[in-house]
């Protein structure tokens, strides 16, 4: 299963950078390096917070993250459509709210995705987590 995760970003340095620093371990503790991309799309934050994302982005050295800086500020919606139109992988998941929480969901989704289930089978579910 190859997955894109789109993050739409404005403004917002510390909550990205605590959303990351969630994720890029899980992915890399369950050796998912060239199976999920991370898609960061800076809608024009003012250009100190779109350094220090640059900054955060070449200090991590993790070819999966990838970052697009938008020419001027179009809305999340433009964000998150550009992310998906660059995405590479066969599903794609939209991350809007900033949270270590939902990074930790992320892994344990993968992991019982690759466990029991084939992904589409369970986005056809009604209620996947009925089991639990």
């Amino acid at each position: 299963m190859k997955v894109s995760i789109i993050i739409p970003t404005y403004n917002r340095f510390n909550k990205l950078a605590n959303l990351l620093n969630s994720l890029i371990p899980q992915i890399r503790e369950h050796r998912l390096e060239e199976n999920v991309e991370v898609l960061i799309v800076d809608d024009c934050s003012v250009p100190v917070i779109a350094e220090r994302i640059k900054h955060l982005l070449d200090r991590s050295n993790c070819h999966f993250l990838r970052l697009f800086s938008l020419d001027r500020n179009r809305g999340q919606s433009f964000a998150r459509n550009y992310g998906l139109s660059q995405s590479t992988k066969e599903h794609k998941i939209d991350i809007r709210q900033y949270s270590s929480f939902l990074a930790m969901f992320l892994g344990f989704i993968w992991q019982l995705s690759m466990k029991y289930w084939n992904l589409r089978d369970m986005m056809r579910m009604k209620n996947p987590f009925a089991i639990f």
